[in-house]
């Protein structure tokens, strides 16, 4: 059997709350509020998807940062920020539809 892992011990973290957007000159910038609960963040990571729930334009890991901005293609895009630590990713956000 495998030995008992310390990573089990460690809370996922909460939901990332409020994530909005602003678009400015063919950036969007994504802003969002850390968890108010769970285990502690190490960082976050962002994914966009061209449908609900899709991630296959992407996932990005930004750090401990709470805004991500990238330039963007014309294009409607569907965008969520998950908070991370030692033992994964927890829920994602509300999720926005970015239009460039």
């Amino acid at each position: 059997s495998e030995p008992f892992s310390a990573r089990a011990q460690i809370a996922l973290p909460a939901v990332p709350r409020n994530l909005r957007s602003t678009n400015q000159g063919g950036a969007v910038t994504l802003h969002w509020s850390a968890p108010a609960g769970g285990g502690a963040v190490s960082g976050y990571v962002v994914e966009a998807g061209t449908s609900p729930g899709a991630s296959d334009i992407g996932a990005v890991q930004v750090g401990t940062a709470t805004t991500f901005a990238v330039p963007m293609a014309p294009g409607s895009y569907y965008v969520r920020v998950r908070a991370m630590n030692a033992s994964g990713a927890g829920l994602p956000s509300n999720e926005l539809v970015v239009r460039q």
